[in-house]
């Protein structure tokens, strides 16, 4: 782990554990700790990472402190920030909300 404080934790569906601080995204297999950030991955504007969740279709969702929410599927980043409409750069909060039968996403 880059650091000792944990901002964010979740258990995607093919087992990794993952890790929102204040150093980076960390990916955990079970043995080894992977680091993700703006250091060594080019959608990382900002290290700080505040939200994780995992949708229904399997996408890690990422909220950090100033590099907007990040999206992590098929082992790809995609950053969305407020070039593509978020209202602001800083994303504490990923929720999932359950309205007949679909999921609609918010950004908080």
């Amino acid at each position: 782990m880059p650091q000792n404080s944990v901002n964010a934790i979740v258990q995607t569906r093919d087992g990794y554990l993952w890790f929102g601080t204040y150093e980076g995204l960390v990916r955990f297999d079970g043995i080894r700790f992977t680091v993700f950030d703006k250091l060594n991955t080019p959608a990382f504007e900002d290290n700080v990472v505040y939200a994780l969740l995992e949708d229904r279709a399997g996408t890690l969702w990422i909220g950090t402190q100033a590099g907007g929410l990040l999206a992590y599927q098929d082992g790809r980043f995609r950053a969305y920030t407020t070039q593509d409409g978020l209202p602001r750069n800083f994303v504490t909060a990923k929720t999932r909300k359950e309205t007949c039968g679909s999921a609609r996403r918010t950004v908080g």
